[in-house]
């Protein structure tokens, strides 16, 4: 969602809010006793935040926060918004509420204690108390104070009447078929099938087996179809009825959205999705038309329309369940052949350097050199530490996404879906003679990949760090984990396309929620830039006994979700940035490179920085260029030169070359050139990008850019009518 829209729904959502408040308090006295504590404080929520901002609006005419020390005027709004807070709190409530002045002075006490808690925990976390009290205002932290204090208060009124002999209207001789139907309905639909459906149907992309956690979801959908008709009890029958057939509507709106209007769901990669508004807006008006109907139904039938709500939730829950099971059978021997060849590339040897001579390949993902022009805009002397370094600046990647560049940059073998992914893998490594040259010239080399399954059968058997078979020694599950991986799946696959790009996720975010801790007697190579980094400030690198070695690392680098700063620590996501993310990835490649200078291996290192692609837009064709960073230092460039810039036009397929330029092995003649010895080579070179388009959120094919001349102007990027479309092989 845009931030235009986002700012749009925030102030609709506050001034509604904010005005049905002040309603509720001029004219308190005609509201009826009955009405929810609940949607009350939701109104004040919304009240506050309203007030919150627009005083900090016009104070400062922009979004900065400003600390107090800075703008002494803003603790004195802050004292006026929570003493109208107060006020606000005082004076909601009918008269009988009012003439139980200890419980109010409990609830009161509650929440002073709660507000307390937070504020010092913001202050301490951002050492910016301005800050601490916008966190501390922000709707959701109050939402969620909000709906635990309703909820316990309706609970306290509800045993208060029955202890007192008082009946409610709360019996319903029809029963409770509907509420049982539609709280099943909404497990199922959105915690359930979503999550068993993922797991089971991608097993080779998660560190778990859904053996290890089926049970906890089953007690997390059971616990919460708990709460969910506690909470449909502890409300009138009128209320009930309401909420119920609403809850209807939306698990009904959802499934048709899971089963009919998804499509493909494009790059689960943690990138923010790209949608047009007019698609996002043309869904949502299928979902308001859609709610519609059934809200039609239900009012017109009426009693009959209890009946329909229970057959049609009982009959999708059937059909959710039917369609789980159906899976099990052939995930089941996907399993026990993953389980039976369980292989991967470890972490063994990332610390260590060959003590004669290393070439150390450096893959910072999706970094862009509009991301360091960007960075250098605000420190001018980032890049001094690269010292011995040559910037090639004019670079071009092949491809556009991980795949297939990783694999391109290793064998330059170009790859369109025209074959199985694997056999095009294996193929590829196993016709690059550059692998076998480094065996049979005593080079051992290490991948730190991912992914391995990029890396062909040949070279990944090959690897120093390749281990056949691990040893799980601990692996413990997180339930909380278990609870966002229900949340984020769920939401994604059945929500509005506006509300999705809030739930993107990744496998390695998921494994990362579920798996608390692993412990494999040699640890597995993942994605942990941070992890990393503090290893290697903890540690540094120590020399090894082998020779001669070559290390290929692979990163996050640039690529979403934003979870690391430029300290190289690990934040949440909502905390990071892509800038951010970026002066950490290459804050540890300086502490990398500074930890090779102790060693006393750096003169005699070669050292490439580079990504594996710019940065990979979501649209039908390219509206700039994209190109990525490429940073080499030679062997014998050591510490006393300054980094220097160099015009040769680069490109991935130069990689292979200038590597074995530098350890004296042979290479194919015409493909590629070495970088360091351009000799004018480069110029009447023409250079092609093979973009893949994305149509409706889909990949559906390459498309060839003709570069001539230099790739940092745009002008120079031609479209050509050449076209690779993606086939059956495309995942």
């Amino acid at each position: 969602m845009s931030e235009a829209i986002t700012l749009l729904l925030q102030a609709a959502l506050a001034v509604l809010g904010g005005t049905a408040a002040i309603g509720i308090l001029l004219f308190h006295k005609k509201v009826r006793k009955e009405r929810s504590l609940i949607f009350l404080w939701l109104l004040y929520v919304f009240f506050i935040f309203w007030l919150f901002n627009a005083a900090r609006c016009l104070l400062l005419y922009d979004d900065r926060l400003v600390t107090y020390a800075k703008d002494k005027s803003l603790l004195w709004v802050d004292l006026l918004l929570a003493a109208g807070a107060a006020a606000f709190l005082g004076y909601t409530g009918d008269s009988e509420e009012r003439a139980r002045p200890a419980v109010r002075a409990v609830f009161c006490a509650v929440l002073l204690l709660y507000y307390a808690v937070y504020f010092v925990k913001y202050s301490v976390q951002y050492a910016n108390i301005n800050a601490a009290v916008y966190r501390l205002l922000l709707p959701g932290r109050t939402a969620c104070l909000g709906l635990a204090a309703g909820t316990g208060w309706l609970l306290y009124e509800r045993v208060r009447r029955l202890w007192s002999g008082q009946r409610t209207r709360t019996a319903d001789r029809r029963g409770y078929g509907p509420e049982i139907a539609v709280v099943s309905l909404v497990i199922v639909t959105f915690f359930w099938c979503p999550t068993f459906e993922t797991v089971l149907t991608n097993q080779g992309e998660f560190s778990f087996s859904l053996g290890a956690v089926w049970y906890r979801f089953l007690l997390l959908g059971l616990l919460g179809w708990g709460a969910g008709m506690g909470g449909l009890l502890l409300l009138c029958e009128k209320k009930r009825k309401v909420l119920t057939a609403a809850a209807w509507i939306v698990s009904v709106g959802a499934y048709l959205q899971g089963m009919l209007l998804n499509g493909r769901l494009f790059l689960m990669d943690g990138k923010r999705m790209e949608w047009t508004v007019a698609f996002k807006t043309g869904n949502l008006l299928i979902w308001c038309a859609a709610g519609a109907v059934l809200t039609v139904l239900c009012l017109r039938l009426k009693a009959s329309g209890r009946r329909l709500i229970t057959a049609v939730s009982a009959a999708l829950c059937l059909m959710q369940a039917v369609g789980v099971l159906s899976l099990l059978p052939a995930c089941k021997a996907e399993a026990q052949e993953q389980a039976g060849s369980q292989h991967y590339l470890s972490e063994r040897g990332l610390y260590e350097v060959a003590s004669a001579e290393n070439v150390i390949i450096i893959v910072l993902d999706t970094f862009d050199v509009d991301y360091m022009d960007e960075i250098l805009a605000q420190h001018s002397d980032f890049l001094d530490p690269l010292k011995g370094f040559i910037w090639f600046r004019d670079t071009v990647s092949r491809y556009s996404r991980t795949f297939p560049s990783i694999p391109y940059m290793l064998t330059a073998e170009d790859y369109f879906y025209e074959i199985p992914r694997s056999e095009y893998v294996d193929a590829a490594f196993s016709q690059c003679g550059f692998w076998t040259q480094l065996e049979e010239n005593g080079c051992r080399y290490y991948l730190y990949e991912p992914e391995e399954d990029v890396i062909g059968e040949s070279a990944l058997r090959g690897a120093a760090n390749y281990v056949e078979q691990g040893t799980v020694i601990d692996k413990r599950f997180s339930t909380a984990g278990c609870v966002e991986t229900m949340l984020r799946i769920g939401n994604y696959r059945l929500l509005p396309y506006f509300l999705k790009e809030y739930y993107l996720y990744t496998s390695e975010s998921i494994n990362r929620l579920i798996v608390e801790e692993s412990v494999l007697d040699i640890p597995m190579y993942e994605e942990d830039d941070a992890g990393y980094y503090q290893g290697l400030k903890r540690g540094g690198l120590t020399v090894a006994k082998e020779s001669r070695a070559l290390r290929f690392i692979h990163m996050n680098g640039a690529h979403a979700p934003y979870n690391m700063n430029k300290n190289g620590e690990r934040v949440r996501e909502d905390e990071g940035s892509l800038i951010q993310q970026c002066m950490g990835s290459m804050n540890f490649v300086y502490a990398y490179l500074e930890c090779l200078r102790e060693a006393g291996v750096y003169d005699q290192a070669t050292i490439i920085i580079t990504a594996d692609h710019g940065e990979n837009y979501v649209s039908e064709q390219l509206e700039q260029n994209t190109n990525p960073i490429l940073f080499i230092k030679p062997r014998g460039a050591g510490a006393d030169r300054a980094l220097q810039t160099s015009d040769v036009r680069a490109s991935q397929e130069d990689l292979l070359p200038t590597v074995c330029a530098q350890l004296g092995l042979q290479y194919d003649a015409g493909r590629g050139i070495n970088l360091l010895e351009a000799q004018g080579a480069d110029k009447e070179r023409v250079r092609y990008h093979y973009y893949s388009v994305v149509e409706n959120t889909i990949q559906t094919k390459a498309r060839a850019y003709k570069i001539t001349g230099d790739s940092l102007d745009f002008k120079n990027w031609e479209a050509t009518d050449e076209y690779h479309e993606f086939g059956k092989y495309y995942p």
